[in-house]
């Protein structure tokens, strides 16, 4: 694994896509609090924000998601694209560092399209390496290089050496945790050639750490020495303890493979000591699990035992707090800005009980009215009689809806939310073999697919209950860049079912639609195609364009719907579901959404489906 501090270096590129600076040291958090910009300077307070942001990345990640926020929310007041861009791209970079990815990526997507707009090579160069360093995080490494390459060739394009470095040194550690040595060699030899030439310590620091741990791994220690001498030297020049503890510990696995005990177990004192220091659990960790290495072949079983505790309490500690923040936090924050329209939404459920309760006293009050009227009035006896059934009605079918609505919020996440639970615990309390790891990894992945659809629907579905009277605003959109999130969003699932999934368009096409349901559609019919589909099997999205139309469609070869299946499809009272082609679960709402939101949008929603034989799903949208 790279230093942390190489993960995250890249980060400082942003700022200088916003700013004319060049940083050529890391940006301290004390000298940037000493001298913040003047408030009524908009932009150089939010360039401010960001660099502040990225100083407290690895030091303390809810300040640095607060800078990012705060940025955003400057950056839009002053009508800024490229900073409000950066941004996003800082936001996505915070909730990667703490495992959230599906938040991180939804905010790289939304700096993707601005940059696209505003046409800034260096914006997008910056956003396809944050995916890329996203999923090399998850150890998706084919991603990643994809991700990665896709940022080398616009950096190439702009002639900018020192980030094509530091993009070498990326995919050298790309390459080296998927075991590819001689691959990983040759990048950091790249990146290295670059880093002496423009003689640049940050960059040499980073490659000499790749390189020397590719030799620790191929058990070339007197190489590998020489790589740490100089890779530390820099560190200490640069005053970067966390790079110097990361030295320490290469040169305590050295020590190790050696069988120099007591060199190993003084370098892992000194790593404790600067992880007490800076606060961070993982290098307490580190010097642990060597303590416990050490202790274990020199076949001391007790202090072995003690340092393995400790090891494991760190590894819970972290977990707890990193890794699995993203499936909690999944219920309780989904993507940025949502705690404020979930507050937004309880407000007005709130607001819809009031009103709800006042309605009732009224048509009691009014019922004893009319019966009173009634008792006097004989011959308007039917007519009054009429109008309380109708209120009766209404009232019913209120509480029908609030009933059902209940129920399915009740059974659908309470199940998906229990089992990621439950594999949290049994995860932390056993230890797993890699087909058990392979399998609750599967689990996780479709508990948490679950969730996320169904709570965006449902959040989007219920405000439109609540504001009836709320129209969707309808804007010109770019029919490829919508498809182009849902396909990056969607191709891991796919992956995972070997299902090649296309995108089909004869030209560039533009629809008037509102932007959040059309997303929205577009991300229920292809997850809803790929889960009805069968290993090996195909995912089309076609655009077709009409007279004034645009259409545009979702088909699989999946196990397709008999017409009475279809028919099914659209009671509200009694969802049609079935298990996906790899038993996985669905809440049967999401074509009764997609009918909803398409309607919303002012269009038609069609299906076409053959037992056995799959499924098309249309929806025909006005041209912009």
């Amino acid at each position: 694994m790279a230093p942390l501090h190489s993960r995250y270096f890249f980060a400082m590129l942003l700022w200088t896509c916003t700013t004319a600076n060049t940083y050529s040291q890391r940006i301290d958090v004390d000298s940037l609090l000493k001298s913040p910009p003047v408030e009524s300077r908009a932009v150089e307070r939010t360039k401010w924000l960001l660099s502040l942001s990225e100083a407290y990345l690895t030091v303390n990640t809810d300040s640095a998601l607060i800078c990012a926020n705060t940025a955003l929310s400057f950056s839009k007041a002053s009508n800024n694209s490229m900073l409000e861009a950066g941004s996003y791209v800082a936001i996505g970079q915070s909730y990667d560092y703490v495992n959230q990815q599906i938040i991180a990526l939804e905010n790289f997507l939304q700096a993707k399209n601005i940059y696209t707009t505003i046409k800034s090579d260096s914006g997008l160069a910056v956003t396809f390496y944050s995916i890329g360093e996203m999923y090399n995080t998850l150890r998706e490494l084919q991603m990643s290089r994809y991700y990665f390459h896709k940022s080398l060739a616009l950096f190439a394009s702009l002639k900018d050496e020192i980030q094509m470095a530091n993009l070498y040194g990326s995919l050298g550690n790309n390459f080296f945790r998927g075991g590819m040595y001689d691959s990983a060699q040759y990048y950091n030899q790249l990146g290295l050639v670059i880093g002496r030439k423009e003689n640049n310590d940050y960059i040499l620091q980073d490659i000499l750490g790749n390189m020397a741990d590719v030799l620790i791994e191929q058990h070339k220690l007197d190489e590998a020495d020489v790589y740490l001498k100089e890779a530390n030297h820099y560190a200490f020049i640069q005053g970067n303890h966390y790079g110097i503890a990361y030295g320490k510990n290469q040169l305590a696995k050295i020590a190790l493979q050696r069988k120099d005990y007591a060199t190993a177990i003084e370098l892992a004192d000194e790593i404790s000591a600067i992880g007490r220091g800076l606060k961070m659990d993982d290098l307490l960790m580190d010097a642990s699990e060597m303590k416990y290495k050490v202790f274990k072949e020199m076949s001391n079983a007790d202090s072995a035992l003690l340092y393995l505790e400790r090891y494991n309490t760190l590894a819970d500690t972290l977990t707890g707090k990193r890794k699995y923040l993203a499936l909690d936090s999944l219920l309780n924050m989904y993507h940025m800005g949502k705690t404020q329209k979930e507050v937004e939404l309880l407000k007005q459920t709130n607001k819809s009980n009031t009103i709800l309760l006042f309605s009732c006293c009224a048509a009691l009050l009014l019922a004893g009215g009319l019966l009173f009227s009634i008792y006097s009035r004989s011959t308007e006896r039917k007519e009054l009689n009429n109008t309380l059934q109708q209120q009766a009605d209404k009232l019913q079918n209120l509480n029908q809806l609030k009933d059902k609505m209940f129920s399915i919020i009740g059974h659908d996440l309470r199940g998906p939310v229990s089992s990621l639970k439950s594999l949290v615990d049994f995860m932390k309390s056993n230890s797993l073999s890699d087909t058990d790891s392979a399998m609750i990894v599967k689990e996780l992945r479709q508990s948490v697919n679950s969730v996320d659809m169904l709570l965006e629907n449902l959040l989007v579905w219920a405000k439109m209950q609540m504001d009836g009277n709320i129209i969707s605003k309808p804007e010109r959109l770019m029919i490829d860049d919508l498809v182009d999130e849902a396909i990056q969003l969607y191709q891991k699932p796919a992956s995972l079912k070997n299902i090649h999934l296309t995108y089909k368009v004869e030209r560039a096409v533009t629809a008037l639609a509102d932007r959040n349901y059309l997303s929205l559609i577009l991300r229920n019919l292809v997850n809803n195609a790929i889960k009805f589909t069968p290993t090996n099997g195909k995912v089309l999205i076609e655009v077709l364009e009409l007279e004034k139309k645009i259409k545009l469609c979702v088909e699989d070869n999946g196990i397709g719907m008999s017409k009475e299946e279809i028919d099914k499809l659209f009671n509200l009272e009694k969802p049609f579901t079935k298990r996906g082609t790899m038993d996985e679960k669905g809440s049967g709402l999401g074509l009764l959404f997609v009918k909803e939101y398409t309607e919303r949008c002012g269009g038609i929603f069609s299906i076409t489906s053959e037992k056995d034989k799959g499924s098309r799903f249309c929806i025909t949208l006005n041209k912009a």
